[in-house]
């Protein structure tokens, strides 16, 4: 490989590197912020946080894209999440059991 392309992509790649270390500097903000801002989602973030290995981001991100945590049953929250079983079940037919894998939910 030519060293010239080389050191270009490189350089390229540390740019991309920095830029997304600082968003993602940016995004920590954001959500801190947000918390700061709603005591009650401050809270619920708190308690999950008390689970052993549930840090501050995943505590985020469950206080905003699942708030039906706590408030629904575990099979209702297992189906939303795309980890209960579905059969493919007609009549006397007996189908394969899947997870759902609709990546939208999360």
């Amino acid at each position: 490989m030519d060293k010239g392309i080389s050191a270009t992509i490189a350089k390229s790649t540390k740019r991309h590197i920095a830029w997304l270390e600082k968003e993602i500097a940016r995004l920590d903000k954001e959500y801190q912020a947000v918390l700061k801002d709603n005591g009650a989602l401050a809270q619920r973030a708190a308690l999950y946080r008390t689970v052993p290995g549930v840090g501050p981001l995943t505590a985020a991100t469950l206080v905003a894209r699942l708030p039906e945590l706590g408030h629904w049953d575990s099979k209702a929250l297992t189906s939303l999440v795309g980890l209960a079983p579905w059969s493919r079940d007609s009549g006397k037919k007996r189908g394969h059991r899947v997870i759902n894998d609709n990546k939208e939910c999360l």
